[in-house]
């Protein structure tokens, strides 16, 4: 099997860089899919729901060090991010205030849907995804959207048709190069010169 180049992705320019969506899709990139919380009998993590239907969702938008498949211009290889920059991505996402910037496939705004809360896992047995059985190790980013858009949460919760997050972004055009195997001799190299639109291609994780 044919051994990939896992580059390593970082925010350079605060003002510049960052991520500036987050997309619902039917297969994310991370492979974690989100929950929904609604009202419902005999689930444990239903019984906090109210009267109403909650019209919540739950998930990982980054996991650290997880291997996320691109290909780009014909070349195959993996990014990953570490814990710095899943939590500077998610402070910045706040304090940019980007937290109706919910995208579909990564294919257009849509309307309705609201970051409420937004975390970062500090202990995995401890911390509030392990309510919802998510098992993310520490340094993931978690988030909870509320659905006020009635289509899109019959979408989300009976046709089933979006199943995870995935990130749209701006990072560093510097990447770390690491070679398998030989992670701790990393050395940084230059993508070239040209922007590639701050290799947002790269990073809309889903394509």
């Amino acid at each position: 099997m044919k051994k990939l180049n896992i580059f390593k992705v970082k925010i350079k320019d605060k003002n510049q860089h960052g991520v500036n969506a987050i997309s619902l899709v039917s297969s994310p990139a991370i492979n974690i899919d989100f929950i929904t919380l609604a009202k419902q009998k005999g689930q444990k993590v239903m019984a906090l729901s109210s009267d109403k239907d909650k019209k919540l969702i739950v998930g990982a938008v980054l996991v650290p060090n997880r291997l996320i498949y691109r290909r780009l211009n014909g070349e195959e290889f993996y990014i990953t991010f570490d814990k710095q920059t899943i939590r500077q991505s998610a402070e910045l996402f706040l304090k940019k205030n980007k937290q109706k910037n919910i995208t579909l496939e990564h294919d257009g705004k849509v309307g309705g849907v609201t970051v409420v809360e937004s975390w970062i896992v500090e202990n995995s047995k401890t911390d509030k995804s392990a309510l919802y059985n998510l098992s993310l190790p520490a340094g993931s980013w978690c988030v909870v959207m509320k659905v006020d858009n009635d289509e899109l949460w019959k979408a989300l919760k009976n046709d089933k048709k979006f199943k995870g997050f995935s990130i749209e972004g701006h990072f560093m055009p510097e990447l770390k190069k690491i070679k398998p195997g030989k992670e701790k001799k990393n050395k940084k190299i230059k993508i070239e010169k040209r922007k590639v639109s701050l290799i947002k291609a790269l990073l809309e994780l889903v394509k």
